[in-house]
């Protein structure tokens, strides 16, 4: 293989940095002298380790990123970024062949009950197509059964301990016309064991009946063959049907992984025996020979692939396969590259159909068939269960939209009581898993206060606190910045900590004890409806609080309210993520574990991250001379300290108390990891950026 250039892989004039340059010319297990050279000489240039790892961590080629750093043998190569990949890495290897053994008992036990299985993707891949489990990234166990034996292939698997994940919602367990009709729209169920934290998902159909692409399953089960697998063999896919397979899977998902495609070039690479004129005909008799012109095009232009000469005219001449291959490349490395929801109906999948009846049945599919959402929302007596086909219609083309169309107007007034409530529903949330943590939050602000004290400094500057005054700070959490006005005000005023969780502030009181400060008083109290007297405080503060507030403008007016005249509050939020390294980090690497879905919200940490934001709440709760301000500055975090998890769990909340303890164990690992670039020798450096806004009380 040899390597395109950068000019190549996305469309014209987009920058290509040189992170994913060098991680294009790793991800790849043969090395010829010309990437040799390449991966050299972008060695040579500023590299940078976080956004690489992170990068390489996201798009799970971690492995082959480590594995081109050993056969490169490069000095360029930071210690300490070897050393955590290497950890990272090996760990992994011993998740794959832990996963190969698991995968072979599963196959044996379904053998005695004569159920044949063949594995998708997963370990079996990385050996017929990487030569070696270790170098692609474990995942899950997927699985091919045949669709009249998969009750049987959920008992047998209930035996071994696996069931349906709690977070998610069950199908098993509902009523028969609801489980046919998910196994009609569906290809496959998910199921997790508990003390290995294993997930598999047995399928009955490769794709969903909703994308509309015709797939010959029975022909797959009379082609396929045993291979060697692990030092046995097991049934297998064709090569032909297992590229068709990968490049349908790719597709159905917009191509939003490198992995994927690392998986098309390795595959031809390792199989020159494939037979191409077979694999154009199967896919130009399934409807999916765009999806396979697709995938071997973003194997050439992404990982320079040559393609024979039997199939490289067939992508050169399919220009709609071209212009979705630039798309994908354009996209593939933004932070908000998402695969559009199956249930939606999505330009891309449409794109890739090369038919009209395709195009159709897949548009018809997707628009009409209900599916569990729509089944729990009312419940329709068998007899009358084809009106769940309008009520989808209705649900999600009228209802839903109207909804979302007028929410604005009902929180701005029209249905005060519909906010209230949801404002108190989120409270309460807050507040039950701010109570589960307090103790956690305790020790990880004993440890990280000499780190916060500059901040906690500046807040109290901007809001001119000084000896002799009363001052209150807003959402104290465990402590801060209300010690610290303690201290400020050595005993001749008085700090007043607040916080919406009691356990939050016996922690408070407890460490104020035990530093023996005078001139603290602690007071259970919400944002938005303060227990205090009109104009009572000389000066009032927020540190990372307002954000989470359901109602920022009603703790703003307040706050202005319990103010004297004069006084002046500031408030300290988080800036952009991109520019907060070890959010960044995080937020980067968990997508492999989590559903990133609620740090998106308007309850994010980084709702006010945005310059004018949170100032105009500010100016609009009457605050006057308001000052918003951008506030850098260094951290460094001591080695050996999990300094992420208290990220995770304010972020992520119970999803993350969910995860099993292996994969909270993985997760680590794989933070640990990305995080090895920001490793000196005195600990973890990183860049922080927050966003200051201070507002007067206007003056009689």
């Amino acid at each position: 293989m040899a390597v395109v250039s950068s000019e190549n892989l996305f469309s014209a004039g987009q920058d290509v940095r040189p992170e994913i340059q060098l991680l294009l010319n790793c991800a790849r297990t043969r090395f010829d002298p010309y990437i040799r050279d390449r991966i050299a000489s972008l060695l040579a240039g500023d590299i940078d380790w976080a956004r690489l790892i992170g990068t390489a961590l996201a798009q799970r080629v971690t492995p082959l990123l480590y594995n081109a750093f050993i056969h490169t043998n490069s000095p360029r190569v930071p210690p300490d970024v070897l050393d955590a990949l290497g950890l990272y890495c090996t760990e992994g290897r011993e998740r794959s062949a832990y996963l190969a053994r698991e995968l072979l008992a599963i196959a044996d036990d379904m053998e005695r009950e004569e159920i044949p299985l063949i594995p998708l993707k997963g370990p079996v891949l990385a050996e017929l197509a990487y030569g070696d489990l270790s170098l692609r990234s474990a995942g899950d166990l997927d699985f091919l059964v045949k669709e009249a034996q998969v009750s049987k292939v959920c008992d047998l698997l209930a035996t071994q301990g696996f069931h349906e994940p709690e977070d998610s919602q069950p199908v098993l367990g509902l009523r028969p016309a609801v489980q046919a009709a998910y196994r009609k729209y569906q290809a496959e169920y998910m199921f997790v064991r508990d003390h290995d934290g294993i997930v598999v998902e047995p399928h009955w159909a490769l794709v969903p009946r909703t994308l509309a692409v015709p797939i010959d399953h029975d022909g797959l089960w009379e082609r396929a063959e045993p291979a060697p697998f692990n030092g046995t063999r097991i049934l297998s896919l064709t090569v032909e049907d297992l590229l068709l397979f990968l490049c349908v899977h790719g597709s159905k998902h917009q191509w939003t992984r490198l992995q994927w495609v690392c998986d098309i070039a390795e595959l031809i690479a390792a199989r020159p025996e494939l037979d191409w004129s077979t694999c154009l005909e199967r896919a130009r008799l399934q409807g999916c020979r765009r999806m396979l012109l697709l995938g071997l095009a973003l194997a050439n232009r992404l990982l320079g692939t040559k393609l024979p000469d039997a199939v490289a005219p067939a992508v050169a001449a399919d220009a709609a396969a071209g212009s979705l291959a630039r798309s994908v490349c354009g996209r593939m490395f933004l932070d908000d590259n998402l695969t559009t929801p199956l249930v939606r109906l999505s330009r891309f999948r449409m794109h890739m159909r090369e038919r009209f009846r395709d195009k159709f049945f897949y548009a018809l599919r997707t628009i009409t068939t209900p599916t569990l959402p729509h089944f729990a929302s009312v419940t329709l007596p068998d007899g009358l269960f084809f009106l769940y086909h309008p009520f989808k219609l209705i649900h999600d083309y009228v209802a839903l939209p109207s909804w979302i169309a007028t929410r604005p107007l009902r929180e701005r007034g029209g249905n005060t009581r519909l906010s209230a409530d949801k404002a108190e529903q989120t409270k309460k949330a807050v507040r039950d898993t701010w109570t589960a943590r307090s103790d956690q939050w305790v020790r990880w602000a004993e440890e990280q206060d000499p780190s916060a004290r500059k901040l906690n400094n500046t807040l109290l500057d901007a809001a001119g606190i000084a000896p002799g005054q009363t001052v209150l700070d807003l959402a104290s959490g465990v402590g801060e910045p209300a010690l610290t006005i303690a201290r400020r005000l050595a005993g001749d005023g008085l700090a007043v900590a607040t916080d919406l969780v009691p356990e939050m502030l016996a922690a408070v009181s407890r460490r104020a004890a035990t530093s023996q400060l005078k001139g603290l008083h602690c007071c259970v109290a919400d944002m938005e409806a303060l227990p205090f007297p009109d104009g009572h405080f000389d000066g009032a503060v927020c540190r990372l609080g307002i954000m989470f507030c359901p109602r920022p403008e009603m703790a703003l007016a307040e706050t202005r309210r319990v103010l004297k005249p004069g006084a002046r509050a500031a408030f300290l939020t988080w800036g952009p993520i991109e520019e907060n390294a070890a959010f960044d980090v995080v937020h980067r690497t968990v997508g492999q574990y989590l559903d990133q879905g609620t740090a998106e919200t308007e309850m994010a940490p980084f709702r006010f991250d945005a310059p004018g934001g949170l100032a105009k709440l500010v100016r609009r709760a009457n605050f006057v001379d308001i000052e918003d301000l951008e506030v850098c500055d260094d951290n460094v975090v001591a080695r050996g300290v999990k300094f992420w998890r208290p990220m995770l769990e304010m972020t992520y909340g119970i999803r993350f108390d969910d995860l099993s303890e292996s994969l909270q164990a993985t997760l680590d690992r794989s933070l640990e990891t990305a995080f090895a670039a920001h490793l000196k020798d005195d600990g973890y450096h990183f860049r922080i950026t927050m966003r200051l806004v201070v507002g007067r009380r206007r003056s009689r």
